[in-house]
């Protein structure tokens, strides 16, 4: 059995390594073989697409020894007393290496006043200091340190992306798998590469127990549905004006024990992508944040029901997510809806 964690142990550790994320690879080595590096950068990307990972790669092709190479975690030390004392670290000379890099993890979890005085190190750093700030909200960075900084985007990778790389491991592993297993557990991840691989990691030790391959089976008893793939099939139903089998949908979620306030997020989130496939296509991907599984079902949807998806289902949707956060079981708020758009579609047949 794997004693270290699969996205540890198959984590990149030279840019060649690295999976989907091309564009920013090259920004990088571009500005290394061209000893252009900056002072600073700023990694934005949705969890587990390779920033942090990216970052340590680039401190060491940077010429920085591990001793050298300093990880802060922005949401755990946030206040400005901790700018400070690294506002004085940064000053040092580096222990073995040429450079400093100091990798500044969820860096939007700054406090106003902690940004204000990291601004001061950013406007004058020493010669020796790298810094690579990771976010997953860069809108939340202040536009002084974006200014400050050669911000690379990373994309979210697309589920043939992340089956691939699973087949990879699980072979390594030595561990069969079918590709709808893979496909469903790629799903699953959400458009993150860390995610898929945990996931992995389970699956493999469920398949290892029952002394069988990963299999369809295996991944729903592990993790259940996809919660946007739960999504979609509610929004389906709801379309066709397949009321009784959407209630069907919400019975089999409390049944199975789906987190109500995940699979109520990932409707309301879902139907919203659907209204922009329809009326502002060219924004989807940044709303979506290029999850391209995600992006496919809300077009597809968007496509096969134009006249029963629309505000007036998001709307109701939206009220059950608020009125099922005062409700023991938050599900009943949204059979609710679902009675609600029932009425309204019988009624409007009846004119």
């Amino acid at each position: 059995m794997t004693t270290l964690a699969l996205y540890r142990k198959y984590r990149p550790r030279r840019f060649e390594e690295v999976v989907g994320q091309d564009e920013a690879v090259a920004v990088l080595r571009r500005a290394l073989e061209e000893k252009t590096l900056a002072h600073a950068y700023l990694f934005s990307g949705t969890r587990g697409v390779g920033k942090t990972t990216i970052a340590r790669i680039l401190a060491r092709e940077a010429g920085a020894s591990e001793e050298d190479i300093i990880e802060m975690d922005a949401a755990s030390n946030r206040g400005i007393d901790d700018i400070r004392r690294l506002r004085e670290e940064v000053f040092v000379r580096p222990f073995r290496s040429p450079r400093k890099v100091y990798i500044i993890d969820e860096v939007h979890m700054l406090t106003r006043e902690a940004f204000n005085a990291f601004l001061k190190v950013l406007e004058e750093p020493p010669d020796h200091v790298v810094f690579v700030l990771a976010t997953t909200e860069e809108q939340k960075v202040p536009v002084t340190i974006r200014s400050r900084c050669v911000v690379v985007r990373f994309k979210s990778p697309s589920v043939e992306q992340i089956q691939a790389l699973l087949r990879r491991v699980a072979l390594a592993e030595e561990m069969s798998a079918d590709d709808a297993a893979l496909s469903q557990l790629a799903h699953l991840s959400e458009g993150s590469y860390r995610d898929a691989l945990v996931l992995l990691q389970q699956a493999i030790d469920a398949a290892r127990e029952s002394e069988e391959g990963i299999t369809p089976e295996i991944v729903y008893r592990i993790a259940g549905a996809p919660q946007y793939a739960q999504a979609a099939a509610l929004l389906r139903a709801l379309g066709e004006g397949a009321f009784a089998r959407a209630i069907e949908v919400v019975a089999k979620w409390r049944e199975d024990g789906t987190n109500p306030g995940a699979v109520m997020e990932a409707v309301v989130e879902m139907m919203r992508f659907v209204l922009y496939a329809r009326t502002a296509p060219d924004l989807l991907e940044e709303v979506a944040a290029q999850r391209e599984n995600v992006m496919q079902e809300a077009r597809k949807l968007a496509q096969m029901f134009p006249s029963t998806l629309t505000s007036r289902t998001l709307a109701h949707l939206l009220r059950a997510q608020i009125e099922g956060a005062r409700l023991t079981d938050p599900l009943v708020a949204l059979e609710v809806a679902v009675f609600s758009l029932a009425e309204h579609r019988s009624s409007a047949e009846a004119k």
